[in-house]
């Protein structure tokens, strides 16, 4: 197999350092989540999961699931943290000509 240099991208959002901005692609993850679990029921009743196989499936994607509504639950404590209000300003540019 090639090595591709977009296979080493980061998931989206991993890149954001602020809770609040990292919390929007999480909420989109948990979206995702429920719809995989959705898809996993549907697939049961189709018959393209058997019985035997379903409870695998769906404790993953509730698992998931479960994981991801957690790590929102801590984002949301940390949006309030001053740690992260004053952080910011570490990263703001500095003037290239300061005024004497």
């Amino acid at each position: 197999m090639r090595h591709h240099p977009s296979r080493e991208t980061s998931p989206k959002g991993s890149g954001r350092i602020r809770p609040a901005e990292n919390a929007q692609y999480v909420r989109v993850a948990n979206g995702s989540a429920n719809e995989v679990l959705n898809l996993f029921i549907e697939a049961r009743k189709k018959a393209y999961l058997n019985d035997a196989e379903f409870p695998r499936f769906e404790t993953a994607a509730r698992r998931a699931i479960g994981t991801i509504v957690n790590y929102l639950k801590y984002l949301d404590k940390c949006k309030d943290d001053d740690r992260w209000k004053t952080r910011s300003a570490q990263f703001k540019p500095k003037p290239k000509n300061p005024e004497p």
